[in-house]
């Protein structure tokens, strides 16, 4: 028979009440757990898929429980406690997380303000930082960043604030010169920013115009 396009999956899960369900099941699941990362998954191709997605989304209250994930992921990601299998479902969520955010920050407005109402930028550039420049999870990320640091003025200066310059001062181990490589108006500062995608441009471009002012 015909396939069915992803938009009509999409169409279908939304008119069943699955954004509720997906909402719920982000919040309620233990961490790292794959039901968590494919519900996640599944948020940011419905974002992609319209503007009135990312409004349901919004109104389940997916926004905060996908901001929620993120800065969890992080933080339970560089505890030493955690073992190492653990570890890289943690990255995998942060890697979903930030591309939900991306997909909502980018096409719909209401999304976008809602996510820097929920102090998204610290996670998303600790996200970034953390994962490498070669990585998924920093492209995701970057390209959230750019979405929500051109949208709005007080998030550019935001971006640059504490844990931004904190991240700049202390190098993880995971990503050594990577934070400085961001921050230049040069990408090719470093071997890893040059290989990297354009949001990462933009958003260093974006945050050395703010440090001028």
């Amino acid at each position: 028979g015909k396939p069915i396009s992803e938009t009509a999956i999409c169409k279908s899960i939304c008119d069943a009440g699955g954004i509720d369900a997906l909402c719920d099941m982000v919040a309620s699941s233990k961490d790292g757990s794959q039901a968590a990362i494919h519900a996640t998954g599944v948020h940011a191709n419905l974002a992609q898929a319209s503007e009135k997605n990312c409004e349901l989304i919004l109104k389940m209250g997916g926004v905060e429980r996908l901001v929620g994930l993120l800065k969890k992921s992080h933080k339970l990601g560089v505890s030493r406690r955690v073992p190492p299998d653990m570890k890289l479902w943690l990255e995998k969520a942060s890697e979903e997380a930030a591309n939900a955010l991306w997909q909502l920050a980018a096409k719909a407005p209401s999304c976008n303000a809602a996510i820097r109402d929920a102090q998204a930028l610290g996670p998303l550039i600790e996200s970034l930082l953390r994962s490498g420049l070669e990585s998924t999870t920093a492209n995701y990320s970057a390209m959230a960043l750019v979405e929500l640091i051109r949208s709005d003025e007080a998030s550019k200066r935001n971006a640059i604030g504490a844990r931004a310059a904190r991240a700049l001062d202390r190098p993880g181990p995971r990503c050594p010169c990577t934070c400085r490589a961001l921050f230049s108006r040069s990408p090719v500062a470093h071997p890893a920013a040059a290989r990297a995608a354009r949001p990462l441009r933009a958003a260093a471009d974006a945050l050395a115009e703010t440090a001028k002012k």
